[in-house]
Formats: C-alpha cells, structure tokens, sequence
C-alpha cells in the first residue's frame, strides 16, 4: 500500500494572484492624471515621468539619457521644439546597474520628437537636476554608490496606515503618487502603453510610431523600411495639443505657458539671424519682458547681423 500520493504538486490548490492587465488600467488614464502624477512624484523625477509619457521611451532609455541626447530651442513660428537621442539603456544584473545599447539596439539610435508642451519642464529639469556637463546624466543616482538612477529611487513606496485610517508611514514617489490618485496598480512601464495611445490618437502612421518607440518594423516589408522620425513633428504638436496646449499666435506670444525666463533660454538657443526674426513678431511689452533676460552676446550679434543688413 502506498503511503503517501506520488503525484502531489506544490501550491496547485493556491489560487493565483490576480494580475491587473494594462489595458483596463491605461485607458482610465487620462492628460491630466498624468499631470496629477507628476505634481505628486519627487520633484527630480517629473520630467522622467513626462518623457516617458509622451516621448514614449523606456524608463532604463531614461535613465541612460544625457544632457548631449536632448535638444531644445523654439523656432521663428514660436513653437518651442525638442529633440531626443535614444541610443543607450540601462539595465540591472549582478547587483549593479549596467549601461548597454536599448533593448531593440540592432536597430541603431532613434530620434524623438519632443512634444512642445513639456519643453518648458525640461528646461527646468536642466537648470536644477541634471547632472553639470555634456556628458551629464539628465537623471542621475540619487545613491553616492551608484551611477545610474534607479527605478526603485523613482517608485519609493505607498503609505503605511494604522487600523485606525492615521499615516504611520508617509508615502513617496511614484507608489505615493499612483496610490493619491486612486490607481494603486498603474506600472511605471504603463506610461510607455499610453504614449503609444496618445501617438496613435494624433493620427501617428503605425511605421512611424513603431520607430519613435524603437520597436522592429511588422513583416518581411518591415525590413526594408526605415522611416524618418523627423516628419513626426506633426503629430508631435498634436500630442500637444491634445493635452490642451495651444499654438502660438505670434513667434513669441506672452500665451504660451513657458514664463519669460524660460521664453528667454529657448530664444537663446536661436542663431542670430532666427532670433532678430522672432523678435521682430513681438509686441513692445513681450520686448520689455524678454531682452532684459536675454545674453548680452545674444542681443550684440543680432544688432551687429543688423547693422550687416542695413550697409
């Protein structure tokens, strides 16, 4: 007689743990949820929830991102413009952080168009996050033992509560922030789902979206098509737009939601001939805003392009 039944299998009388899928979860997600999510995570950490919300990059790409990956500036028809250098990610194994190529890295670097409308945090993030130099990480450890941010930095943890509903422990991060807004379950890598989302939503060719996310091209077709991430402009003011962003109405408008010190770094950013262009569309007050705050080199080189015309 058999003592005991052979085919006994570990946990088979366990039930699984119920998995929230992305779908359900991402299309409750809306432009301003993200906006509450980045006004409720660390203060260095909302431009790295932006990119990855918009820009529809993975969050190891962020973490290898460098002040020489990003590009920034507004042009004569005053609308601020980005641009993103995605060749690099950042991964864990053995204990450390490791910087290689990204996870599709056969297929070379990518440029990103940035979305207008979050050109201005960008800005901000520079002047007060980044690391100093070219070669400065836009994200750096927040560890003195470590390079690289990690995705553990950035998430933190939820709020602890006693029985009697109290906070025994505060919150913090993105866990805090997805905890506040009533999304517990909301993955940091689901921001890259709803950038896809709202790319497809402005109207974004599927090739063309496929390559601003660094995906492989679908088919045997998909081989011998490369398409140019540069004619995503479009619809990357679309996706502006869509977040309620507006265009605009002159080069450089007092509208627009950059404030005049940061108006001032994006026009500095113009060679001279641009920037006595965009001048030229603005209005006597915008004029009395802005040149105070603009390099002096800046405003030399435009009276002297000037001066150039005028003989």
């Amino acid at each position: 007689m058999i003592e005991r039944n052979p085919c006994r299998i570990d946990n088979a009388g366990r039930r699984p743990k119920q998995q929230s899928k992305p779908d359900r979860v991402v299309r409750s997600v809306t432009h301003d949820t993200i906006r509450e999510l980045v006004d409720l995570v660390q203060p260095r950490d909302k431009a790295f929830i932006l990119l990855l919300a918009y820009c529809c990059i993975r969050s190891g790409e962020a973490c290898a991102l460098r002040r020489a990956d990003l590009e920034l500036g507004i042009g004569q028809d005053g609308i601020p413009f980005g641009w993103l250098t995605v060749e690099r990610g950042v991964s864990s194994y053995d204990g450390q952080r490791h910087e290689g190529d990204t996870k599709t890295g056969e297929l070379g670097e990518r440029l990103v168009p940035i979305p207008p409308h979050i050109v201005a945090d960008l800005i901000h993030h520079l002047e007060t996050w980044a690391a100093p130099g070219r070669q400065g990480l836009l994200f750096p450890s927040t560890n003195p033992a470590m390079q690289f941010r990690t995705t553990q930095q950035i998430n933190g943890h939820s709020a602890v509560y006693r029985e009697d509903g109290t906070v025994r422990k505060k919150g913090y991060g993105w866990y805090h922030a997805r905890q506040v807004i009533g999304m517990p379950t909301l993955h940091l890598h689901w921001l890259r789902h709803w950038a896809s989302t709202v790319w497809d939503e402005a109207g974004t060719p599927e090739g063309l979206r496929r390559a601003i996310m660094g995906h492989v091209q679908r088919g045997m077709t998909g081989l011998y098509t490369h398409p140019d991430t540069t004619k995503a402009v479009p619809y990357a003011i679309r996706v502006s737009e869509l977040a309620g962003w507006q265009r605009p109405t002159l080069a450089v408008s007092s509208s627009t939601t950059a404030p005049p010190t940061v108006m001032a770094k994006l026009l500095a950013t113009l060679d001279p001939g641009a920037l006595a262009a965009a001048l030229a569309h603005m209005t006597s007050e915008e004029l009395g805003e802005l040149i105070p705050l603009l390099p002096a080199d800046k405003i030399a080189a435009v009276l002297a392009s000037r001066l150039g015309e005028s003989r």
